[in-house]
């Protein structure tokens, strides 16, 4: 095998959107020579390089300026990629090549995804399971799943639609415990900074094990499990809207004002000082698309709540709300 090797099953591996098939194709061929090893190093920091800078535009602009100057071997569907609507930090733990004598330790490969605020990203895990991660999240995950469980930890909000496997439980690891399944479709917000958490169950079973539990909790599909500090509650789910996020769709129901201003600073990446005590005591029901802005968001809730709201005329990300 030559060293022009087939970029696009490299770009393929770095996204876990590769077959068995092509993953090993990829594995002899680095296995081969010592350039090969370098070219998959640099074509590994070239990916890290275009996802931190996401944005054909940026893409452009650098390549224009002779920073990328083999993008033109960048695959077309890479593009796509950089269509997501993140700031994704990637860090591989470990060494960036490996070969096939060291498969094995793509178990304990890991990547790490840290979002800012007002960005979310959606992934596919080596097993199939689909995850969205949500503004302001940490999410950790194996390049490849182990033979005894499967996984991931989370220190934010997260969907998971967990493709079935009776023989290797998922489990999504928080600050607040661990959630266990077996393949199901969920949404769990857990940030450590909240004293707040919640599970929304939309498919199958789940087991949630936390440090505020005297023992496991079951819930069944259509249930929602919330906790606050060492109290916690079950109840049935009487929407989706917990899910909504992940279509970029803000939906709130009976929240308390306070609560639905941190809501807004985590999507719209701003600051926002409440100096109406008043409205600690309002609660809002709606929905609001994310790409609409923070102005049409307060602009809305205006129409059920009495206040005015006005930017720092020098930190433009600064809102007072009086």
């Amino acid at each position: 095998m030559n060293q022009e090797f087939d970029k696009n099953i490299m770009y393929k591996f770095f996204t876990r959107n590769i077959t068995a098939g092509e993953e090993q194709q990829l594995l002899d061929w680095i296995d081969e020579s010592g350039d090969n090893k370098d070219i998959f190093l640099s074509e590994r920091k070239m990916y890290n390089r275009l996802i931190l800078n996401i944005g054909e535009k940026n893409l452009i602009d650098s390549a224009s300026a002779g920073e990328y100057n083999k993008v033109k071997r960048i695959p077309v569907w890479i593009k796509e990629v950089l269509k997501i609507s993140a700031v994704i930090l990637l860090v591989l733990g470990g060494a960036y090549f490996f070969n096939k004598h060291q498969y094995n330790n793509l178990q304990t490969l890991s990547n790490e995804i840290v979002l800012p605020a007002g960005e979310r990203v959606s992934l596919t895990l080596s097993d199939g399971t689909k995850v969205w991660v949500n503004a302001k999240s940490k999410f950790t995950y194996p390049a490849l799943f182990g033979d005894k469980e499967r996984r991931v930890l989370l220190d934010g909000e997260a969907f998971f639609d967990v493709t079935s496997n009776k023989k290797l439980p998922f489990i999504v690891e928080t600050p607040k415990g661990e959630v266990k399944v077996l393949g199901t479709e969920f949404n769990v917000d857990a940030y450590s900074h909240s004293p707040k958490m919640t599970i929304s169950l939309f498919k199958g079973k789940v087991e949630f094990s936390g440090i505020m539990l005297p023992k496991p909790v079951i819930l069944a599909a259509n249930e929602y499990f919330e906790s606050v500090g060492n109290e916690y509650t079950v109840k049935m789910l009487e929407n989706y809207s917990a899910a909504m996020w992940k279509d970029g769709i803000i939906a709130f129901k009976d929240t308390p004002f306070p609560e639905l201003i941190k809501t807004f600073e985590k999507y719209y990446d701003v600051k926002i000082y409440i100096q109406n005590p008043n409205l600690s005591n309002t609660e809002l029901t709606g929905k609001i698309r994310v790409n609409d802005g923070i102005e049409h968001a307060l602009k809305v809730i205006q129409k059920n709540s009495d206040f005015k709201y006005k930017r720092d005329s020098e930190e433009n990300n600064i809102i007072y709300i009086n």
